[in-house]
């Protein structure tokens, strides 16, 4: 079995399975809310570009920003960082099963 480095990010900038993860859930649960990235930019007063770099992982989310995310989308952080915590197992099981420590692996498509 491959050990996956959580702490060390990528070749890109402080990217990390965790950012990853975040990215993901948030994704899913604006998709849940029936809201388009743009909509949830607009609520947001953020670009939707934000949005998407926040849902794809590829740019960390500040705490703040991650609370405002939630509390638009009506989620309570602990129930949000509970499933955050289950996607994160579930990539590491995902990477270890294709014998990977490459978290730029981890797509949409690859991460469901």
């Amino acid at each position: 079995m491959i050990e996956i480095d959580d702490k060390k990010p990528s070749s890109k900038k402080g990217i990390t399975i965790y950012t990853k993860a975040v990215g993901y859930e948030i994704y899913l649960l604006r998709k849940r809310r029936l809201l388009s990235g743009k909509e949830l930019a607009n609520l947001l007063n953020i670009s939707q570009q934000q949005v998407s770099r926040y849902e794809r992982g590829i740019c960390n989310i500040t705490i703040d920003m991650l609370i405002q995310v939630l509390n638009v989308l009506k989620m309570p952080i602990q129930d949000f960082l509970d499933r955050a915590i289950i996607r994160v197992s579930i990539m590491k099981f995902k990477l270890n099963s294709i014998g990977s420590k490459d978290i730029s692996l981890l797509k949409n498509n690859f991460v469901k």
